[in-house]
């Protein structure tokens, strides 16, 4: 009889045990799915300020542009190092993010008429585009490589050979390259 509430006594322990590893196990999931998401999080955030930083650049380049390079295409914009970016474009650091970016003169289209609150109708569009890598300081190895196409209203002497159409002045698209 002894010998048999050892042997129970070995099992309850053994499950007991089991019990408690298959716990922490859980409970350690638990805590990297928080971790994940906490980081997620923090990159969402991130994402947003640079989002915004994207769109005051947009209004600055309205109103004149700077920090103006020749042509590169998104490609290669990926693929430019960090000392590149930090020859060859203006910077700044807001909210611990630093920004490196840069504004392409792309063409003028003399047959697009731009829109402005203004309603000045002897503009026409001229097309800029905007590169912004972000790095921020707390999401190591992180960044974010954003572009936006915007429209200027510019006086020019050209004159259309097509078709006149109305453009807004400001963001025609944005996309994020990495």
């Amino acid at each position: 009889m002894h010998t048999q509430r050892g042997y129970i006594f070995f099992i309850v322990i053994v499950f007991l045990q089991i019990f408690s590893l298959v716990s922490l196990y859980s409970l350690e999931e638990i805590r990297n799915n928080i971790k994940s998401s906490a980081h997620y999080w923090q990159g969402y955030q991130y994402r947003l300020l640079v989002k915004n930083e994207l769109q005051q650049l947009e209004m600055r380049i309205i109103q004149s542009a700077s920090c103006v390079i020749s042509h590169v295409s998104a490609i290669d914009l990926k693929k430019r190092s960090l000392t590149w970016w930090q020859a060859n474009t203006c910077h700044d650091i807001v909210n611990g993010i630093r920004y490196y970016y840069a504004v392409e003169a792309l063409d003028e289209d003399e047959c697009a008429i731009a829109e402005t609150s203004g309603n000045q109708s002897s503009l026409i569009a001229q097309y800029f585009r905007i590169s912004l890598l972000a790095l921020p300081h707390k999401l190591k190895g992180a960044g974010y490589l954003l572009q936006s196409t915007v429209v200027k209203p510019v006086v020019s002497a050209k004159v259309c050979s097509g078709q006149t159409h109305h453009v807004t002045a400001g963001r025609q698209m944005w996309r994020e390259l990495g």
